[in-house]
This record gives structure tokens, C-alpha cells and sequence, in this order.
């Protein structure tokens, strides 16, 4: 074929440093323009494989992809990334030059950017008329120097570069050495596996609740939509060779999985600067601020679909409204007629009965607020009641987030070096990107998964009476127990989660989590700690060791000295993992020994503590600041009394509760009654 003269030409051309010859020039446009026909028509041949074989998939599998929603910009620009992953791949397969060489070549890097001006991003985004009060729905022009800064549907920043298997976008299978890594499943049964449980001494369940919805407020990675939003069984062999699959192997020996060797794995969809050859990312399909994206949407659509434009108020369920309104009945499991599935600003409200409670609880609170503004301003419209309660709720789950539910995790001394204390004086950083870091995303903030307790209940009005206990693998994606008695029980609900201790964090995950995730009723489930493994593996997350030294913490040169391991965790990684240099970010963040005054291990502290400090000064609006992108220091004061207790105090009805909720009781913190609690005065915005 005569691309593969043109191919040989330019190579040669190229190697021997023979540059701005026309005739080279029209070798490589050549060669581009056939790797990006190629990937064009590979694209259109899977989309056809997927349609073949496109089946009535298990219900757990469904569920999982509900949860990695892909929006309509986030599927187009899949599109667009996925071909030209493919087509950087080949050019660098036909040419043996690397993704740097190709990057270094100014005759690659012109002809490639000629032939990709359709569909390489070329919009702008206007800020000429951004608020300087209100943000944005989609967190555009937060950053009006970096517009996209924080905005949803863009690809999440790295604290390190990716590591992948072949340089642009496949997955780290390997570890040192070329060696293959264990399977996730494999490294799981070894780590992750224990018989015993045990419980943190003073933090609540509230800790991992709270985490959740906080983690849904911030960072939503979208699976791999399979071009038309199909749903791939990646474990079906007529399947397994498509782009987005990337299944885990289940061991012959798997004492739970006995007659399954495959577990279903999407990758995350890709996103790459089609401008240029570039690796893969991922993306962040909603606002990376703390910024009540779970309550209203990372959209404007979205936010539209959600308020009833009367007085400022979120729309109503028609059996309460108390209630959020009905939503996608297949977006859950509905146990009867009488029962819905809640719709809210994110798509996994409905996974587990404590995260519905808690955005029941910011939905409430929302229309708390905007209807006391409504009443007390009669000269606002709808527009302003709602844009001015959506800032103070914002403002709220910042003061939570960051004053009440940080230090439960991170001690006294990382919080001040990072600037997570609260103060008047931290200045907005227009040069800090407070995108999530992927590392971020796919490990650190994953530490909750081993606090989740085996069992979700009721806890009465005594505090000692517990009631409709459930296994935690019963609970997935069925909201009965949030709307269950028009939501009049989510208060018995918000008592079980705040008075409990919450599981130890170590590296034990509960059989109901580890086994029996989103079971459905042929018994097929997914493992989540294999699932956290092969997501880092999937996105390239560099290992272990690299964010150790990263960090400052040094390099482990081997298994038997581990400084922030115990022996009985080294040894668990030495019989699974060949080399220190191969254990998995997330295995080696969460087999730490824990910090002083801190629940977690040093390198998910410092990736914790950093990534929350680039939230908090990359934030325009962060609530400290000063009015207009903040608040008034009347105002501001009023946000800082607020507490997650108060709140659940106001919308829940109850009489007494523990101040600090993420906290078991104490002889230091006892049950008070709700209002000797501080409560914000509202008539600071009365005009």
C-alpha cells in the first residue's frame, strides 16, 4: 500500500533530521490521515459488535452504569477522545516513535493540528458576562483567567503523570520488570479479606456518610458510554476486546466466586486534547467545587429540571414535600407501588438509604431557607430567593465539609499547613487549579470503604432501641428506608448513622461490600476493594511507591522495611505483590499504619490535606471571602455557626442529638437538646 512508503519516508526523514521538506510534509499527512481513517472506522465496527450482541444485562451491571452517568458533552467528547487515542496509538505503532517524540516533532505536531481543526475544541468560554455574586451551574467561569478551572465535564488534573501500560491510554498491567500485576481480585482476597470486625473508638458512621455525599458533591467519573450508551458485558468473550473493557480475574481457588472467572470492568471514559497526540484522562463529569452540585446539578439543565421556579423552591414529591420529586423509576429497586426513586442533583442518591437521607436533608434545608426569604423579602423573585439560598447552602456544606467533618480525619498539623483552619485571610489563588486529582478520586477518597458498617437501621427516639435492621447488601439502590411513611423516618435513619461507631479504618472490607456488591437475585455481584484497584489500574494511577516519594515520605526499598506498615500488612503485600514498586496506590494508602491524631495513613492524609486545600483557595466563591463572591462578615459568621447536627435538628424534627455528629457520645460530647445548638440568623439578608 502507498502509506507504507510514505510511512518508511518519513520515519526515515525524521530519523536522519530532514525537516521542511514538502515531500515529508506530504508523507506524514498521509500517515495522519490514515491513522485517523482508521479509528474511525474502528470506532463504527464496535458500535456494531455492541449492537450484535446487546443483551438484557444482570441488574447489578446496570445499576454500576447508572452511577458512571455520561452526559450528552461528556458522550461527545468520548467520541472524539476515543479516536484519537486510536489514532495516536497506531501513529506511534507505525512509526516506533514515542508519544514524547511525536509531541516533540514540529512536522507531526503542524499536520496533526491541520487535520483535526474539525473536530479539535475550538470554543471559547465567554465570561464577559459571569456573575460576581452566583456561580455558575456547571462551575464555568469560576476562574475567569481558566474558565474551565473547577467546571464540570473536563478532565481531572494528576498529581503525577500517568503511567500506562503502553505510554498513551492502556491500562498498568505490568509492575517492575515488565512483570504482570496481580489480579485485583487475587490482591483483594490476600488484603482486603477478614472474618473479624471491628469498630472505630470514637468516630460515627456519620464520618463515611458524610464522606459519600460529600465525595458526590465533588467528583463523578463517567464510565465509558460504549459509543451509543450500551451497556458491554466486558466478561462475555465476544465482547471482552472492545476498547472500553477491562475485566478482572477471579481466581480458580475464590472462596466466594467459585464458578465465575471473570468480574464485569467499563474503563472510565477517556477524554484527550484531540488538538494535539496526547495520553488519556478522565474526566469529571460535574463541578469539582464544594459547591451543593449533589443538591442542584452540575448543569443549568439539570438545575432547571430541579426547582419549580415559585419563591425559589426545589420541586416536591406529590406524596410529600418533605420529599424530593420521583425520579427514573429504573435508576433504583422499587419494592411496591408506593415507593420511587429520588431525583436530586446527582445520579447516586439512590445507591444506600444513608446517602438518600442526607440529600433529603439539603433538600429541605434549601426550601427551609428560601421560603423564610421568600416571606421576608417580598421584593425578590423566584430568581434571586433561589440563587441566594443555593449560595448559603453552599456555604453551609463548606463549614461542615471543612470545620467539622476534616478534622475527624486529618490532624491539627496538616490542617494548618494547608490552610484547611478557618480564617479571614486566605486569599482566592487565581493560579491554583482546583481541579480533583485523579490519585484523589480513585484511592485517598476512597478510604471510607472500609467504614462501611455491615448492617443499615433504625435507631428510636431513646437511643438504645434499634429497629428494621437490614444487611448492607440489602439496602443497595432501594430507597425504602429515606421515603418509606412519606420520609417520616429518616430521622430514626440520621440517628443510627450519627449515634453508631463506624467500622475501623484498616484494610478489612465487609463481606457485604467485598462479595455481595449490588448482588442481584441470581447471585451475581461485584467486589468493591477489586473494583477501587482496577479503576487506578485503568487510569493509569502511578503505583504506590511513586506517591510516596512524591509526597516526601521516601521510596520503600522493600517489603521488610515498610515504616508505615506493620509487619503483618508487609507481609500480606509481600505474598501478593512481586516488588515494592508494584503495590497498587489504593492497596498501599490503605494498609498504613494511621497518623497521630489522624484516622488515616500519611500518604492519603497529605493527598487529602492537599487536594482540599487546592478546593478551598481555587474557590472564587468560597464563603469566607469577602461580598460579592462571598459574604459580608454578618453574613459569613452566621454560615460559621452552622453545624451538620443543627441542620439535622431543623429538617428532621428531632429533640436532642450530639453536637459534633461525626462522633460517637463522650463524656465530652453528650446528647443536647437541639436548641441550646447555635442556628444561623437569617435576618442578615433580609433587605
Amino acid at each position: 500500500m502507498y502509506w507504507r512508503g510514505a510511512l518508511l519516508l518519513a520515519v526515515a526523514c525524521f530519523l536522519t533530521f530532514v525537516h521542511a521538506d514538502p515531500v515529508l510534509t506530504r508523507a506524514i499527512e498521509k500517515i495522519i490521515r490514515f491513522v485517523h481513517d482508521e479509528a474511525h472506522q474502528t470506532y463504527q465496527e464496535n458500535k456494531q459488535i455492541r449492537r450484535e450482541y446487546a443483551e438484557e444485562s444482570m441488574r447489578g451491571r446496570r445499576m454500576m452504569r447508572m452511577m458512571k452517568y455520561s452526559s450528552p458533552e461528556v458522550r461527545a467528547k468520548e467520541e472524539v477522545s476515543a479516536k484519537s487515542l486510536h489514532a495516536i496509538k497506531r501513529l506511534s505503532e507505525m512509526t516506533g516513535m514515542s508519544l514524547r517524540e511525536l509531541q516533540n516533532s514540529e512536522e507531526f505536531m503542524s499536520v496533526w493540528r491541520r487535520q483535526t481543526i474539525t473536530t479539535c475544541p475550538n470554543s471559547v468560554i465567554d465570561c464577559s458576562t459571569a456573575s460576581n455574586t452566583f456561580r455558575s451551574a456547571d462551575g464555568s467561569c469560576n476562574n475567569l483567567a481558566n474558565p474551565e478551572y473547577g467546571a464540570a465535564a473536563t478532565a481531572q488534573s494528576r498529581f503525577l503523570p500517568p503511567q500506562y501500560g503502553d505510554g498513551v491510554g492502556s491500562p498498568r498491567i505490568n509492575g517492575k520488570n515488565n512483570q504482570p500485576l496481580p489480579s485485583a481480585r487475587t490482591v483483594s482476597n490476600h488484603v482486603f479479606r477478614s472474618n473479624k470486625e471491628k469498630i472505630e473508638s470514637d468516630a460515627s458512621l456519620m464520618v463515611m456518610a458524610w464522606g459519600q455525599f460529600l465525595d458526590h458533591d465533588i467528583t463523578l467519573t463517567p464510565a465509558s458510554s460504549g459509543g451509543e450508551g450500551s451497556v458491554t458485558d466486558c466478561c462475555n468473550s465476544n465482547l471482552a476486546n472492545l476498547p472500553e473493557c477491562f475485566p478482572i480475574d477471579i481466581p480458580s481457588d475464590d472462596p466466594f466466586f467459585a464458578q465465575k472467572s471473570c468480574m464485569d470492568f467499563v474503563r472510565s471514559a477517556a477524554v484527550v486534547d484531540a488538538c494535539s497526540p496526547n495520553h488519556r484522562e478522565q474526566f469529571n463529569a460535574i463541578t469539582a467545587f464544594v459547591d451543593g452540585s449533589n443538591v442542584y446539578g452540575s448543569s443549568l439543565d439539570q438545575m432547571n429540571g430541579l426547582r419549580s421556579f415559585q419563591n425559589g423552591l426545589l420541586k416536591t414529591s406529590a406524596i410529600s414535600s418533605d420529599l424530593p420529586p420521583e425520579g427514573d423509576p429504573h435508576s433504583c429497586i422499587l419494592n411496591s407501588t408506593l415507593e420511587f426513586c429520588i431525583d436530586v442533583g446527582d445520579v447516586r442518591a439512590n445507591v444506600v438509604p444513608h446517602l438518600g437521607a442526607n440529600h433529603v436533608l439539603f433538600f429541605r434545608e434549601h426550601n427551609r431557607i428560601a421560603t423564610i426569604l421568600s416571606s421576608m423579602n417580598t421584593n425578590w423573585d423566584d430568581e434571586r430567593v433561589f440563587q441566594e439560598t443555593r449560595k448559603i447552602i453552599s456555604g453551609i456544606m463548606q463549614q461542615i465539609s471543612f470545620y467539622e467533618w476534616l478534622p475527624s480525619i486529618l490532624n491539627p498539623q496538616l490542617l494548618a499547613e494547608n490552610k484547611l483552619n478557618r480564617s479571614n485571610k486566605d486569599r482566592y489563588r487565581t493560579n491554583t487549579d482546583p481541579n480533583i486529582r485523579n490519585g484523589f478520586a480513585v484511592a485517598a477518597m476512597r478510604f471510607g470503604h472500609s467504614l462501611i458498617p455491615p448492617k443499615e437501621g433504625y435507631l428510636l427516639h431513646d437511643y438504645a432501641t434499634w429497629e428494621g435492621v437490614k444487611p448492607i447488601q440489602d439496602t443497595f439502590f432501594r430507597p425504602s428506608m429515606v421515603i418509606s411513611n412519606a420520609g417520616q423516618d429518616i430521622p430514626k435513619l440520621a440517628r443510627w448513622v450519627s449515634f453508631n461507631n463506624s467500622m475501623k479504618w484498616d484494610r478489612i472490607f465487609e463481606p457485604g461490600v467485598r462479595n455481595m456488591l449490588f448482588m442481584d437475585d441470581n447471585g451475581r455481584s461485584f467486589d468493591l476493594g477489586s473494583l477501587n484497584i482496577q479503576r487506578g489500574r485503568d487510569h493509569g494511577v502511578p503505583s504506590y511507591n511513586e506517591y510516596r516519594e512524591h509526597f516526601g515520605l521516601g521510596k520503600i526499598k522493600n517489603f521488610n522495611n515498610m515504616p508505615h506498615h506493620n509487619s503483618a500488612n508487609a507481609n500480606r503485600l509481600k505474598d501478593v505483590y512481586s516488588d515494592v514498586d508494584d503495590i497498587d496506590l489504593f492497596v498501599g494508602g490503605m494498609t498504613e499504619k494511621k497518623m497521630d491524631n489522624s484516622l488515616l495513613g500519611p500518604t492519603f492524609s497529605i493527598m487529602m490535606a492537599k487536594q482540599f486545600k487546592k478546593l478551598k483557595l481555587g474557590d472564587r466563591f468560597w464563603f469566607e471571602r469577602p461580598a460579592p463572591e462571598g459574604f459580608a462578615p454578618e453574613k459569613r459568621d452566621e454560615i460559621r455557626k452552622m453545624t451538620l447536627a443543627k441542620v439535622m435538628c431543623t429538617n428532621f424534627g428531632m429533640d436532642q442529638i450530639a453536637a459534633d455528629v461525626f462522633h460517637v457520645l463522650d463524656s465530652t460530647n453528650t446528647l443536647r437538646s437541639c436548641s441550646s445548638l447555635d442556628d444561623i440568623d437569617l435576618q442578615k439578608w433580609k433587605e
